[in-house]
């Protein structure tokens, strides 16, 4: 009904249609995403569809709305997630892929306008990496690395690259290095245990998830690895 009313011109009902189904805990894809068309607020409506988007995952308007908010908010990781997702339901959505290209496009900016900031390339590192272009997410970690060696960060990002292209053993060669500079950080042990795990080298995880559990014994996760 509330969908009926805005298509009538009648804002005020629809919005008051959608707020009710809300209200009354019927919590449906099209309830809150209704609500978020006529809310102005823009953290609210990214919150509303949000909520859209947990009740049907693959509903590709809302997802399509929150991208733009993202984009709005500065928020080019979270939109570009939003964006990709509606691309994987529709390769050919003209929006999406002109705010793909919008996105990457903003990335290539910030490399040239920021090109002694390491988190520039970390920025783009991670835009490549979540469609799946690993090579190029390697190509800006290293360049990252090379402007700030020193940061232990750097190097579990590309590290996690590196495993994520099944090349675990330099996914560990990295993770070494992060542990030399910063030897107090659990989840570098954890990272690399499972790289030993992936090549079967499980006295080795072993060894790591126990230090990583030392480091920081609440961390549930590292509990889990070693069940």
């Amino acid at each position: 009904q509330a969908f009926l009313h805005r298509v009538e011109g009648q804002q005020t009902e629809a919005k008051s249609f959608a707020q009710k189904a809300v209200d009354a805990e019927e919590e449906t894809t099209e309830a809150f995403h209704e609500l978020a068309y006529h809310t102005e607020d823009l953290e609210e409506k990214h919150t509303l569809l949000s909520k859209a988007i947990s009740l049907t995952y693959e509903v590709t308007g809302a997802r399509m709305e929150r991208g733009v908010i993202r984009l709005q908010q500065g928020k080019y990781a979270g939109a570009l997630q939003d964006f990709l997702r509606v691309l994987e339901k529709n390769p050919h959505h003209p929006e999406a892929i002109e705010k793909v290209e919008e996105i990457f496009g903003y990335f290539e900016q910030e490399v040239n306008r920021r090109s002694e900031d390491s988190q520039a390339y970390v920025d783009r590192a991670k835009a490549f990496e979540s469609i799946v272009r690993f090579e190029d997410a390697l190509d800006n970690w290293s360049k990252a690395i090379r402007l700030s060696p020193k940061h232990a960060i750097l190097y579990q990002g590309r590290a996690n690259t590196h495993a994520k292209s099944h090349d675990y053993n330099k996914a560990i060669n990295d993770l070494e290095q992060a542990i030399h500079l910063d030897s107090e950080v659990g989840d570098f042990f954890f990272d690399r245990s499972t790289n030993w795990l992936a090549l079967m080298r499980n006295d080795l995880a072993l060894e790591d998830i126990e230090e990583a559990i030392l480091l920081d014994p609440a961390k549930g996760e590292y509990h889990l690895l070693r069940g």
